[in-house]
């Protein structure tokens, strides 16, 4: 098995991603708007480095995200400000326990097409939830049927092998909760790069979703211990990057106050257990944080990001 061995800084690629407020596709309007007065989060893109965006919320008509828009708006001011674009997908993720699983696929292959028709150049694609998301089968409403591993792996690396025969300069990372589930992660972990190794593919990165209100909590027994165990395997045995969501559930249900400030006790925490990710991701999709710009208002998402990144940043 070869695996490159990557150099760490101790300096996190800053990542983003809009909240949808708890409603799956959405975009908010205050986030469409951050694109046409880009001034309202000026500071915050000269710390972003990569910008995230949910696959569904780009063909979800009601967003009002046109063509026009994503090419003459949203392109032109990531380009500017040499932000790296990401999509989050969930095309791989229980793809075979439904047609319209299968559909979320078709739907995302076709817009990353269309992306790159455009000139929207894809940095990475990162698959949400693949391993660690629960199957719930709408005729035994009371019991919850595992999906193997192993399928779960197959579903990821054939979308894989779909997008990289036609774009191989698209990276391919995991969003995953296995740990925050009380889940065995390890070997999950080893038999995706393993198997992708087969095929000729390569994972460049896992990025780790638990909130910051479970570890408090120990939700399934999780610690700070065992988060940075997860950031010390992934860097030391498989020899990928690695990032770190910071969000903190109860406090999104709660208020825009309260979610900075949790996720800001969670990046001071992080850094004193000796958390060193390459990748900060930002990300909430709860009623709160509410709005999103302008970064100058206090606790506004943009604000939180640009504070999260001075924390973050500052060796």
């Amino acid at each position: 098995m070869i695996f490159t061995t990557f150099l760490f800084a101790g300096k996190c690629e800053m990542w983003y991603e809009d909240n949808n407020l708890g409603q799956a596709g959405y975009f908010p309007p205050d986030a469409k708007e951050k694109f046409i007065d880009p001034q309202t989060w000026k500071a915050s893109r000269k710390k972003m480095d990569v910008y995230l965006v949910r696959a569904n919320a780009l063909y979800i008509r009601k967003n009002g995200l046109t063509d026009y828009f994503l090419k003459n708006k949203m392109l032109k001011v990531l380009k500017d400000s040499k932000i790296k674009l990401a999509l989050n997908v969930r095309g791989a993720t229980l793809t075979q326990t439904s047609r319209k699983r299968e559909k979320i696929r078709t739907k995302e292959i076709k817009l990353i097409e269309k992306l790159e028709s455009m000139g929207i150049h894809i940095d990475s694609i990162n698959f949400q939830s693949a391993l660690s998301k629960s199957v719930k089968f709408t005729s035994h409403k009371d019991k919850v049927y595992a999906y193997p591993m192993k399928q779960r792996i197959k579903d990821i690396v054939s979308y894989i092998k779909t997008v990289h025969q036609k774009y191989p300069h698209i990276k391919f990372g995991l969003i995953d909760a296995l740990p925050a589930k009380g889940y065995p992660y390890r070997k999950a972990y080893k038999y995706l790069v393993e198997s992708m190794q087969k095929a000729h593919l390569t994972l460049h990165h896992i990025i780790l979703d638990l909130p910051n209100d479970f570890i408090e909590k120990h939700h399934k027994g999780v610690t700070w211990k065992q988060v940075i165990d997860v950031e010390k395997y992934v860097h030391n045995d498989l020899h990928l990057k690695y990032g770190k969501i910071f969000h903190d559930a109860k406090a999104g249900k709660t208020s825009d106050r309260l979610f900075f400030t949790k996720v800001m006790q969670m990046a001071t925490r992080y850094k004193k257990e000796g958390g060193d990710p390459d990748y900060c991701l930002l990300m909430s999709w709860y009623p709160h944080p509410s709005r999103t710009i302008p970064e100058t208002e206090k606790y506004t998402q943009m604000y939180l990001f640009l504070k999260l990144s001075e924390r973050m940043q500052n060796h």
